[in-house]
């Protein structure tokens, strides 16, 4: 086993973030090595088939509204890709890639490659949360409960928005780390809405203690909604 000294140590030889940015596009795209690590007792098994296998289980599941910008924003991606990045994204993922990448263009007229790419790769993100949990709902014999957490961060000048991972310090209720403050870290550098840690982390400490999280079944609980309140939305 590595010691954790060793481990922090290290962090420092990591390749470019521009390269991980690459690199996860094919992970989200399902042709990378990139895969969590079975090591039978954290992850006992593959997540997908050790989740439908927990027959009455409960689970909740989630994503953030902008995943993909973790990605693409911090290494300049969002500005400097082109329309050919976009369509090679989309030639992993879709049988006609000429077709979905003009379907986001069309959706999205005012933003540049980038800002297309990101929302490719956040689709596809959402889109296989919410199979899963489709999967578990219709299978399982547990309770299924869907969030999606839309709180954008002011990081990068507001580019960053609601990013991959930008929910976990509110889950935890750690949004006071130093480390996560500032205009390049994940929560920025502004002030944070006023009880959203402890509404998001109360949430979860339910869904713990008891297996519901305080929104009904069958429906996706939004925390930190854009426009400024709580939503209920029907489907997961």
């Amino acid at each position: 086993m590595v010691p954790d000294a060793r481990l922090v140590a290290l962090i420092g030889n990591l390749p470019p973030i521009d390269h991980v940015a690459h690199g996860f596009l094919d992970t989200a795209l399902g042709s990378s090595p990139f895969r969590p690590v079975i090591d039978g007792i954290l992850v006992p098994g593959q997540p997908v088939r050790t989740v439908m296998a927990a027959t009455g289980t409960d689970l909740l599941i989630g994503t953030t509204s902008d995943e993909a910008d973790t990605y693409t924003v911090p290494c300049g991606l969002v500005d400097t890709a082109t329309d050919a990045d976009l369509l090679a994204t989309a030639r992993r993922r879709f049988a006609d890639p000429a077709r979905q990448a003009a379907a986001y263009r069309a959706r999205f007229p005012a933003e540049n490659p980038g800002r297309l790419l990101s929302h490719l790769i956040t689709d596809t993100f959402t889109a296989g949360s919410r199979r899963l949990a489709q999967a578990h709902a219709s299978r399982s014999g547990g309770r299924t409960f869907g969030y999606e957490f839309t709180w954008r961060s002011p990081a990068f000048a507001g580019a960053l928005g609601a990013c991959h991972c930008v929910e976990l310090p509110f889950v935890f209720d750690r949004v006071d780390l130093p480390a996560l403050r500032g205009e390049c870290a994940l929560l920025g550098a502004d002030a944070l809405p006023a009880s959203l840690a402890t509404e998001v982390h109360d949430a979860w400490v339910r869904f713990a203690a008891t297996g519901q999280p305080g929104w009904r079944q069958g429906t996706t609980h939004r925390f930190g909604d854009r426009d400024g309140g709580r939503t209920l939305v029907a489907g997961l």
